[in-house]
């Protein structure tokens, strides 16, 4: 019973419909089920059964007319969480045991609301999580040659670092203000990392930036009567830890003096019905 196809692996019925919840003896990710035989591994099994496999039932000899599972073993990128047979859904997790983490991993340090065309500068952090030699194994720094930037898929600039990361250590690199001075907008900045001698980047992240004006407290790019409603809603708070309210928006306090007060919503209704 082929569930989805990824890079040519097909995923077959039972192996990869694997849940530890529906086998309570069974390490479902790393058993070797075809070896250990289908009716031991079956034998606890309380799942559902699709009903694409007719009358089987845990215990039944191996069905039918499915290929050879011997290449499938451990190789599915996911295990199945819930199967609908009626609707033709399935939810699925990731099989912690196929994917690997990269050894270097990025972030970007920007703010998430930002002024309409004003420079923002903002960093790249890159962190060396544990890259090791592909000969002996051993933790070993990563060479770093660049980082792209890019806004809304569009290139916006590079930063040259040309320097290395030891393990476990990360480097913080600056990026000019300009590539966010941006017209009003929601933006996809997406940060692309290169290993010195290699093409295909190294690691990536994004971050949705809104730019827009303070006012504009739930980011929709204009200012109506839901940001007056959200400044009415934390008014009288302040932040934790004292005396701190669970009302507390610090979206609301557009005057930054640590309190939502008539002052915040007098600002906000100035600028009702922009832009």
């Amino acid at each position: 019973y082929i569930v989805y196809d990824f890079a040519g692996l097909g995923l077959y019925f039972p192996k990869h419909i694997f849940n530890p919840e529906w086998h309570p003896t069974r390490d479902t990710i790393n058993d070797a089920v075809w070896e250990i035989s289908w009716q031991d591994w079956m034998s606890d099994y309380t799942g559902p059964i699709p009903e694409e496999v007719g009358d089987w039932s845990p215990g039944d000899p191996i069905p039918t007319g499915l290929a050879d599972a011997k290449a499938l073993i451990n190789a599915g990128p996911y295990y199945f969480v819930t199967y609908n047979a009626d609707a033709k859904t399935a939810v699925v997790k990731k099989n912690p045991n196929y994917w690997v983490q990269s050894p270097v991993i990025a972030g970007i340090d920007a703010a998430g609301r930002i002024d309409p065309e004003t420079d923002y500068p903002f960093d790249v952090i890159i962190e060396n999580v544990g890259a090791k030699d592909n000969v002996t194994g051993e933790l070993t720094p990563v060479s770093i040659d660049r980082i792209e930037i890019y806004v809304d898929g569009e290139y916006a600039t590079e930063i040259v670092v040309g320097a290395s990361i030891d393990p476990f250590d990360y480097s913080a690199y600056s990026v000019p203000g300009w590539v966010l001075n941006l017209p009003c907008g929601t933006y996809n900045v997406t940060v692309l990392v290169y290993e010195t001698g290699v093409d295909e980047p190294l690691a990536s992240t994004y971050k949705i930036v809104y730019v827009t004006i303070r006012e504009d407290l739930n980011y929709d790019i204009k200012v109506r009567i839901d940001d007056v409603r959200m400044a009415a809603k934390a008014f009288g708070s302040a932040p934790p830890p004292f005396p701190g309210n669970e009302r507390w928006d610090e979206r609301a306090d557009v005057n930054d003096d640590y309190k939502v007060r008539i002052d915040d919503i007098r600002q906000i209704a100035s600028k009702f019905g922009w832009p």
